[in-house]
C-alpha cells in the first residue's frame, strides 16, 4: 500500500507549476484588456461627470432667467425679439455662465406666429369684441360681438381659434355655432407647449352685421379645465381679437451656457416659459427645458 502511495505522489509530481503557470499565462491574456477596459471606464465617468456638471452650470443660468421675469425685473425685454444679455457673476461648478433672455412672443405675436399672419399693433377695427371660457367640463366656447359705431358697415371674419396649455384632444364632430353657417377647415396642433384648435372659414368670410353677436363652442378632451387658456379670432384688414381674462402673458426663450474656462467647452441649455399674471409676481409656466 505505502509503496503504491509512494508512486502516486511521484507521478503528480509538477503538476502544481504547470497549473499555476497556466493560471499566470490565462491572467496574463484577461489583465490587459481588463486594465483598458477599466481605464475607458473611468474615462468614460469623467465625460459624464464633466458634462452633468456643465448641464447643472446651464441650468443655474435658466433659473436666474426665470427669477428676472418671475419678479419682473425692469432689465427684462419689452419688444418681441429683442434680448438682454448678462453673466452670473460667480462661477458655477467651475464653469462661466452667459444668460441670454428673449422676449419670444407676446399675446398677438404668438397668434401671428401660429397664422402665419402680420400686423403691427393690437388695436382692432371699432365694434369688435371677443368673450370665451370653458362653460362646463370639456365644453369651450368662444363668443364674437360686432357693435361698431353708428353708420359702420357689415365685416367678415375669416376664423376663430383658442390655445390650451398642455395637450388635448378636439372631440370630433362636437363643433357648432358658426361653422353651422359656413363652411371652414379644422387645424388642431401641438403649439409652443400647448394644443390650438382653430377655424379658417371659408371665402369670403362670415358676415358680421352690427349688433351681431356669435359663437363658436366645441367640445375637448380630456376635460379637466387648463391651467391657462386664450381664444382669439381674425378678420378684415388683418384684425385680431384677443380675450386673455386681461392677464399679461409673454413666452420668453432663455438661453444658458456654460463655459469652462480650461478647454473652452461649452453646454448650453434652452428653456421656452410663459409669464402669467396681472403683476409681478408672475406665475410661470415652463413650455420646454432642453
Amino acid at each position: 500500500m505505502r509503496k503504491i502511495i509512494k508512486k502516486l505522489k511521484g507521478e503528480e509530481s509538477g503538476q502544481a507549476l504547470i497549473l499555476a503557470l497556466l493560471m499566470l499565462a490565462l491572467g496574463g491574456f484577461i489583465m490587459a484588456p481588463l486594465l483598458t477596459f477599466m481605464g475607458s471606464g473611468l474615462l468614460a465617468g469623467e465625460t459624464i461627470e464633466e458634462k452633468m456638471n456643465g448641464i447643472y452650470a446651464a441650468d443655474a443660468g435658466i433659473e436666474l432667467g426665470i427669477q428676472k421675469i418671475i419678479t419682473d425685473d425692469p432689465s427684462l425685454p419689452t419688444s418681441v425679439g429683442s434680448s438682454i444679455a448678462y453673466p452670473i457673476a460667480d462661477p458655477v461648478n467651475k464653469k462661466n455662465v452667459a444668460v441670454d433672455v428673449m422676449l419670444e412672443n407676446n399675446m398677438l405675436a404668438f397668434i401671428q406666429d401660429l397664422l402665419g399672419m402680420k400686423r403691427d399693433d393690437e388695436a382692432v377695427h371699432a365694434g369688435w369684441s371677443i368673450l370665451a371660457g370653458i362653460i362646463s367640463p370639456g365644453v369651450y366656447e368662444i363668443s364674437v360681438t360686432f357693435d361698431p359705431p353708428p353708420g359702420h358697415e357689415n365685416k367678415k371674419i375669416n376664423g376663430v381659434g383658442a390655445w390650451f396649455l398642455g395637450h388635448y384632444d378636439y372631440v370630433p364632430g362636437s363643433a357648432s355655432g358658426m361653422t353651422d353657417e359656413i363652411g371652414a377647415e379644422f387645424t388642431e396642433r401641438d403649439y409652443k407647449g400647448g394644443t390650438a384648435f382653430y377655424w379658417e372659414f371659408d371665402n369670403p368670410g362670415l358676415v358680421f352685421h352690427p349688433g351681431d353677436a356669435k359663437i363658436q363652442r366645441f367640445e375637448f378632451t380630456p376635460t379637466s379645465k387648463p391651467a391657462y387658456y386664450f381664444s382669439w379670432f381674425w378678420a378684415g384688414s388683418q384684425d385680431i381679437g384677443v380675450v386673455h381674462e386681461a392677464i399679461e402673458f409673454g413666452i420668453y426663450k432663455i438661453t444658458s451656457t456654460a463655459i469652462d474656462p480650461d478647454t473652452a467647452s461649452q453646454t448650453q441649455v434652452v428653456a421656452y416659459v410663459s409669464s402669467i399674471g396681472e403683476t409681478a409676481p408672475f406665475r410661470i409656466e415652463i413650455l420646454s427645458w432642453e
